[in-house]
């Protein structure tokens, strides 16, 4: 090899690695939307605080158990946990124990609800009250309207 090859291909390498590192680290890209889109696509919409967690091993999802406070949308039901993936590279989320949060997620045929880093989920304290307000009044109301995103 030339020394001009030797000298390109360390750097050529380290840049292809980064590449790599980068793409890796976005494994779960999702669509930004809406609260009110969000909220529309979900299949379930509740508050709920987190009173613990349970890890599985391996692949098998985590498992959080939940105190639910308030149902927004989905089946009339006492859901007492949420699902979501092992690790953040297969779309899974970190909650925290004694946390409220609003909570998006999606029904599962055998009847448990599942969550991703795709859909909504935030700390109750966090949301505007704009936010609050559209959760609690607006949203609930139809999926109809279109919402304004500012630019």
């Amino acid at each position: 090899m030339s020394w001009t090859l030797k000298t390109l291909m360390l750097p050529l390498m380290l840049l292809c690695l980064w590449q790599l590192q980068q793409e890796g680290a976005h494994a779960c890209r999702c669509p930004q939307l809406h609260l009110q889109q969000a909220f529309c696509q979900a299949d379930v919409v509740i508050k709920a605080m987190v009173v613990g967690v349970t890890v599985g091993g391996g692949f098998k999802p985590i498992k959080y158990d939940i105190k639910l406070s308030k149902l927004f949308k989905g089946p009339r039901k006492n859901f007492d946990s949420i699902y979501t993936a092992s690790s953040s590279a297969s779309c899974g989320i970190t909650l925290t124990n004694g946390v409220n949060y609003l909570l998006m997620g999606r029904l599962q045929s055998d009847g448990s609800l599942h969550i991703s880093s795709c859909d909504f989920f935030k700390r109750w304290q966090d949301l505007s009250i704009i936010q609050k307000g559209g959760v609690l009044q607006c949203y609930q109301k139809g999926c109809d309207c279109k919402p304004q995103i500012a630019r």
